[in-house]
């Protein structure tokens, strides 16, 4: 099963954004979870950068940043703190290349 949630050019905040969809989540990693009494899981976040370079040119570039993988029978282990620092290394990891 996929959930998309969309956003916004200006839905900045990762923490925020996963935080702001976390009871919809847990609702649909429940109910997977009530037919299949375990699932495999994980997030995935497309990520869009944009910057101005010295030149004035606008620089454009997307990133895909994913958490660990996880078989869950539970929720109680999804948290919006672990999927946002999952994102958020991802993020940083990227910005590294």
């Amino acid at each position: 099963m996929t959930q998309q949630y969309a956003a916004e050019p200006t839905d900045v905040e990762v923490y925020e954004y996963v935080r702001h969809n976390a009871i919809d989540i847990r609702y649909h990693l429940d109910a997977a979870i009530r037919t299949d009494r375990s699932i495999k899981w994980y997030a995935t976040v497309d990520i869009a950068f944009s910057r101005t370079t010295p030149d004035g040119d606008n620089q454009h570039s997307t990133a895909r940043s994913r958490t660990q993988p996880d078989i869950i029978s539970d929720t109680s282990d999804v948290t919006a703190d672990r999927i946002a620092c999952e994102f958020l290394t991802g993020m940083e990891n990227f910005n590294r290349r």
